[in-house]
């Protein structure tokens, strides 16, 4: 596997949607259609907490640029164990304290019978009127009609979705028409760099095979993941 060589890219793509998020970049983008000149008030992403749930590499480098901007990061793993990267790591029995406690809520799990439809009608209810979620894991980890929803009704404030539980996303997904919702075509570890990186990884790994050692992106089996970039 070329695990990590996607990390950066996917990871500057969750800074670029937080950051949309908190400088109300939709709304910008009507004041430049309209040729309006208002006020608008914006957040920053300082002292605000990014919830993480995945810490492959790709949950790790969220976190490493999320501390850049002074954010509160918690990640969410099945073995939890600390992370110079993060002010706090939680085990999955903690997710719900993961939730509730976010400003910004990232997904980067791979897909397994334990991660599928992971957040559903009442984690979205644990969630703050105020969150928002990102998910670059895979789209079934999430109850696309709950999320939805959840949208439509306020319980959250926004999305921004690399992933899809069908992709291409159907035509006729309400999350199309939906103004606080960013819809990537499933391109967020897109990068010049990363066949190169890919390159590396594998190079590595065979240095280890030849060696006798143990590689360091090997599968198991028997997690029978649908494995994120």
């Amino acid at each position: 596997m070329a695990g990590g060589s996607h990390a950066k890219p996917i990871a500057q793509w969750v800074m670029l949607f937080m950051l949309a998020a908190a400088k109300n970049l939709p709304r910008l983008t009507e004041f430049r259609q309209t040729k309006a000149w208002e006020f608008l008030p914006a957040d920053e992403l300082t002292g605000r907490t990014c919830g993480i749930i995945g810490l492959g590499s790709i949950g790790h480098e969220v976190a490493r640029l999320a501390r850049a901007f002074e954010m509160v990061t918690i990640g969410l793993r099945r073995t939890p164990r600390p992370s110079p990267l993060l002010d706090e790591v939680v085990g999955l029995e903690d997710l719900d304290s993961l939730l509730a406690r976010s400003d910004y809520v990232v997904i980067c799990a791979p897909l397994n019978a334990q991660s599928h439809r992971l957040v559903g009608p009442r984690e979205f209810a644990l969630m703050k009127e105020s969150s928002w979620l990102l998910n670059v894991g895979r789209g079934a980890i999430v109850d696309e009609s709950a999320l939805a929803e959840a949208l439509r009704d306020g319980v959250i404030k926004g999305a921004a979705l690399d992933v899809f539980e069908k992709e291409p996303l159907p035509a006729d997904s309400p999350l199309w028409a939906m103004p606080n919702v960013y819809i990537t075509p499933h391109n967020s570890g897109s990068s010049p760099f990363a066949l190169d990186r890919a390159v590396e990884v594998f190079a590595r790994n065979l240095e280890c095979f030849a060696r006798g050692e143990p590689m360091p992106n090997e599968v198991d089996p028997a997690e029978t993941y649908a494995t994120s970039a």
